[in-house]
């Protein structure tokens, strides 16, 4: 699942960040203009944890939370993966691979349509929500990697799942 936000804010947040971003934006006063990482991410392994989760008021966001109210935590995990992104370009996930220690991601950078307007030095948030069939623990997990590369998406090497 894909949300993406036209503001340079968290899509998917705890209440924490929550309360670092409004800080954030009242010492500046300003709110468009808050700096976002450029790639942040969490494994989301229990129900808690999953309903502390809140959300932007963006395209998708009621069916990002169904999709976790509807994980099964006992077989299921919820990665949670956002990245900073040029706003003429849409970032496809490839595959995602994973063992009990380490998460990876692959995407694709490619063109919006030409009928989306957009701005060459603009830049919008992406945040991706991908249920693994599996349990893992985040406290075993330990190593995540996400890589990216222009045009279509590369053949998967073994071990790769492709989604």
């Amino acid at each position: 699942m894909k949300l993406r936000n036209t503001e340079q804010k968290p899509i998917v947040f705890t209440e924490s960040e929550s309360e670092t971003q409004t800080g954030a934006d009242s010492a500046s006063g300003d709110q468009t203009e808050t700096p976002i990482d450029d790639w942040r991410h969490t494994l989301v392994g229990d129900a808690e944890t999953a309903a502390s989760l809140s959300f932007a008021d963006v395209d998708g966001a009621d069916e990002a939370k169904a999709l976790l109210e509807e994980t099964e935590f006992e077989e299921q995990s919820v990665y949670v993966e956002r990245h900073a992104i040029g706003e003429c370009y849409e970032r496809r996930l490839c595959w995602v691979r994973w063992t009990e220690h380490e998460i990876e991601t692959d995407y694709a950078r490619i063109l919006r349509d030409a009928d989306v307007a957009c701005e060459a030095d603009a830049r919008d948030v992406v945040t991706y929500l991908i249920r693994i069939p599996v349990a893992l623990d985040p406290e075993q997990v330990n190593s995540y990697s996400s890589g990216s590369g222009s045009g279509p998406c590369r053949t998967p090497t073994s071990g790769e799942v492709k989604r």
